[in-house]
């Protein structure tokens, strides 16, 4: 029976890498297959034909490095074996013809190969915007296999989970992922029905759902401002804003549709066109304000509306697309300009129209039939897209119970991950811990996080690596920036009473500054029914962080009604209730529920029963 050995080659340049290969011997032949897999000498172990990983925190770039060659050496290994086993079945066999199998990739199914072929399908079928995601999915995958051909074979649960980590490990959102995944996963669904492979549920441990995102939509008084520029000595951003009032003005028409807008689609003073993405026929009623800004344009040489497609002989959906792209990056000039909450974009305009609506209570079939949706439960859907709060109670976080530590999670942490609840804003985590008599968190590193600590009952040691070592108490809190790396502990200092306490995490406004810890006495400024500020930037309270926020308590006796209002218009608060229960934006929120709100200026918070909140104002992005 055929075997194969991994080896390494090292370098004859010292300090430089050397090369992975294998060694394929059958009836004492030997011949080998080379790979660009590169290491050091020090990152492989020849005994166990092996990748050794660095134990060090500031080391993980380099170990996911090595983690993925890891995973190459072996899938390539198991794929060297497989092929052994065919040709043993099939008779007798050289070692030369394992390593042309090997190397011919053209003799197996490749992944990569089957979504070019479906991306061509696309696009013979006319679906050229679904081929174009599928294109950019391909892209993606490719990129995170260094352009490497993929057999299906190697489709499985451990690539796509790494295939995950790279994702997340260059800052897309948990709806880009989740984007990337339903398009792979379809991908391989349909192969298996084609019987080029078997079902293996690669993507059962990855994330394949919507998260909500933040409000894309701005307000009337945003939408005035818009208006009321004065860019007359600046065409470029005058054309995008007439683009961006178009659409609002038509109802929350998409950029898509604008641009295939036919002059003859324009007759006695309605406006129809079929919606290029479902084919739904819409009419508008022509208006004065529509008419102005087609007069402000030389007429079109083609039969388009708008001078968007604008030039014969040319590949009209790259016109479309190069003129999507100018325009927002020109309206994100024009938000900037005017400091709007969020960047502006041709999908704004359309998110505004709805969300406007919605305040002015039009109907839900007119908002639906306006916005070309074709159910008023798809409208419906939208519309929840568009709300600016978000509420998390007490019973949904995440729970883990280790005998000496009892703890929730609001947000992601540890073995608790729910794509939905990641962070808010900057805010990270929100932990609820409880510690038994004696116990505690040993010796941990945290890097660029900024981590507030507040007892609620008993006694909080603290230690870490810069020669802090503290005792705090209820009344007091802890403010650690973790720059550029610090190691700490963290125990219950009394060895017969609990300890209870919140931790919560905020990332920085700046990485990689020298870590920093103090202990501050809060209790001046935790009056009796007031929201006393304990953390502020601009040195109005006795702590700051590493970041541009507010962090206030208080406790406060039933029948009040305490306003909040927030510190910048890009900012958001998160409401947490240590005890008692209040109500916010007609959600009532007992012990330990949570919510956040955002794109407002003020919170009004209604004490329901007595109460001790917490409120953590952070930057949304």
């Amino acid at each position: 029976m055929a075997s194969v050995k991994v080896k390494f080659r090292p370098s004859t340049i010292g300090g430089k890498e050397g090369t992975i290969y294998y060694q394929v011997i059958h009836n004492r032949v030997v011949r080998q297959i080379y790979t660009d897999y590169k290491l050091f000498a020090s990152e492989w172990q020849s005994h166990s034909e092996a990748v050794i990983l660095y134990r060090v925190p500031n080391k993980q770039e380099r170990n996911n490095h090595l983690l993925s060659i890891s995973s190459r050496i072996r899938w390539d290994k198991d794929r060297l074996n497989k092929i052994i086993q065919t040709l043993s079945q099939s008779g007798t066999f050289v070692t030369d013809d394992v390593v042309v199998r090997f190397q011919d990739n053209r003799q197996e199914p490749s992944f990569n190969n089957y979504i070019r072929q479906q991306i061509a399908r696309l696009k013979r079928l006319g679906k050229v915007r679904t081929s174009e995601t599928y294109t950019a999915a391909l892209r993606s995958f490719s990129g995170f296999m260094d352009d490497k051909e993929v057999l299906f074979d190697q489709i499985n649960a451990d690539l796509i989970a790494e295939y995950e980590a790279y994702l997340k490990g260059r800052g897309n959102s948990p709806n880009t992922i989740s984007f990337y995944m339903r398009i792979l996963k379809a991908v391989y669904n349909r192969a298996t029905e084609d019987g080029l492979t078997e079902q293996r549920h690669p993507f059962k441990s990855v994330y394949t759902g919507v998260e909500k995102t933040l409000k894309r939509a701005i307000s009337l008084g945003d939408l005035k401002c818009i208006k009321g520029l004065d860019l007359s000595l600046k065409p470029n951003l005058d054309f995008a804003r007439d683009m961006f009032l178009f659409c609002f003005y038509t109802r929350g028409m998409s950029f898509i549709d604008m641009a295939y807008l036919r002059k003859k689609d324009l007759q006695n003073g309605i406006l129809s066109y079929r919606r290029r993405k479902t084919g739904q026929q819409l009419f508008i009623k022509w208006e004065r304000c529509m008419q102005e800004i087609v007069d402000k344009y030389p007429v079109n040489e083609t039969e388009y509306l708008l001078p968007i497609i604008t030039k014969r002989g040319e590949d009209y959906r790259k016109q479309y697309a190069n003129e999507l792209h100018r325009v927002n990056h020109l309206l994100k000039k024009i938000g900037k300009q005017l400091d709007l909450p969020i960047p502006l974009t041709m999908y704004v305009g359309r998110h505004s129209w709805a969300s406007i609506a919605k305040s002015r209570n039009v109907p839900i079939s007119v908002i639906s039939e306006g916005m070309g949706h074709d159910s008023e439960n798809t409208t419906q859907i939208y519309l929840a897209s568009l709300d600016t709060s978000v509420v998390d109670k007490a019973n949904t976080r995440g729970y883990a119970n280790h005998g000496w530590l009892k703890t929730h999670h609001t947000f992601s942490f540890a073995n608790y991950y729910n794509p939905k609840r990641v962070h808010f804003g900057m805010l990270r985590v929100l932990n609820d811990d409880s510690v038994a008599p004696g116990e505690g968190f040993d010796t941990h590193p945290h890097k660029n996080i900024e981590v507030i600590s507040i007892p609620l009952k008993g006694y909080l040691r603290h230690g870490d690596s810069i020669r802090n070592s503290e005792v705090i108490t209820p009344g007091d809190i802890q403010v650690m920036s973790a720059g550029t790396g610090i190691f700490h502990s963290e125990f219950n200092d009394s060895g017969e009473e609990q300890l209870d306490f919140l931790q919560i995490w905020v990332f920085p406004r700046e990485e990689n500054t020298a870590p920093h810890y103090k202990s501050y006495d809060i209790r001046p400024v935790l009056k009796k029914n007031e929201l006393g500020v304990m953390i502020a930037p601009d040195g109005s309270a006795p702590a700051s962080i590493n970041q541009d926020a507010w962090f206030s308590m208080g406790t406060l006796d039933a029948g009040l009604v305490k306003e909040y209002k927030l510190h910048g218009k890009k900012n958001g608060v998160y409401l947490f209730v240590i005890e008692g229960e209040v109500e916010v934006a007609n959600t009532v929120l007992s012990k330990r529920d949570g919510a956040g709100f955002w794109d407002t200026d003020s919170i009004a918070i209604e004490v329901l029963k007595h109460a001790t909140v917490l409120l953590m104002e952070v930057p949304m992005e």
